[in-house]
């Protein structure tokens, strides 16, 4: 009698499994929740014009990403190792496409992703009115090694601060949703169901060319979702975990955008939203 084989069994793994489904929950929405929530919906308005047209964007994107969820949760568990991207790639194409791909995430994808997030959350700190390059350069250099630092010192410390960072980003976008009804309901001062009414004239009248700039935006402040896949020989009971945390991670992500983007829209007219731009969530 023979044993079934496991993905488990045909890849052993050589890392601890020490990450649950509250982790890697937590790296799925707190890998994609950033600036793009904050800063995009303002763009996204100009660029759309009508809170229809928006809204349905937002949802297509998320339907998008449950879609790659698909592929990545059956690669996730067919083989669960550590590398996400590269294993995938080393897997259908061979090492010489695998060994690329990772030198360009390793000096230049990766550097410049991590360096431009450093850059636009040191902007939202008290460092004056016009930091200097040095200034700005320095802090972001400081809060990259320090969590660089936490993942050094253990994959479940840097799990743990994960999880910690991730409830206070989800706290953030759902004290944004609340505002609005805690002020009085709508009608009440700034308030206004009204607001959902409003249009601006969008930068381009092209229906198609309007559907592809919010989408754009959109995609940008969803990406990351697939962020546990590389952490896949770190997770307990992957072939259940990853599944669980990548649509359960998707979805409260879709749930979270779209109301948060309705909480915008209820305070903001069209035209206000388009014109604070990249400050939207500051009004």
């Amino acid at each position: 009698m023979t044993t079934p084989e496991t993905p488990d069994s045909k890849h052993p793994a050589r890392l601890t499994r020490r990450l649950g489904l509250g982790i890697a929950l937590a790296v799925v929405v707190g890998n994609v929740i950033g600036s793009g929530i904050y800063l995009k919906p303002g763009t996204i308005a100009r660029d759309g014009g009508s809170l229809g047209l928006i809204m349905f964007v937002w949802a297509f994107g998320g339907l998008l990403c449950i879609l790659g969820g698909l592929c990545f949760a059956e690669l996730g568990t067919m083989y669960p190792q550590a590398g996400g991207l590269y294993v995938y790639l080393k897997e259908a194409y061979g090492r010489l496409v695998a060994f690329l791909f990772g030198w360009i995430e390793f000096l230049f994808a990766r550097p410049a992703s991590i360096g431009a997030l450093a850059v636009a959350f040191t902007g939202e700190l008290p460092l004056g009115e016009n930091p200097s390059d040095w200034l700005v350069v320095g802090v972001g250099s400081g809060v990259i090694l320090a969590m660089a630092a936490v993942n050094i010192i253990g994959v479940l410390w840097g799990g743990r601060v994960q999880l910690v960072t991730t409830v206070l980003k989800v706290a953030s976008l759902v004290f944004i949703i609340c505002v609005p009804l805690a002020i009085g309901g709508f009608g009440a001062g700034s308030v206004s169901l009204s607001n959902y009414a409003t249009t601006s004239t969008p930068a381009d009248p092209n229906l198609g060319v309007r559907l592809g700039a919010v989408l754009l935006a959109v995609m940008w402040a969803y990406n990351g979702w697939h962020g546990i896949t590389p952490l896949a020989e770190e997770v307990r009971d992957p072939q259940r975990n990853i599944p669980l945390a990548l649509f359960g991670g998707i979805g409260i992500l879709i749930v979270l955008y779209v109301c948060t983007n309705l909480a915008y829209h209820s305070v903001l007219t069209m035209d206000e939203m388009a014109g604070a731009g990249q400050k939207a969530a500051d009004r």
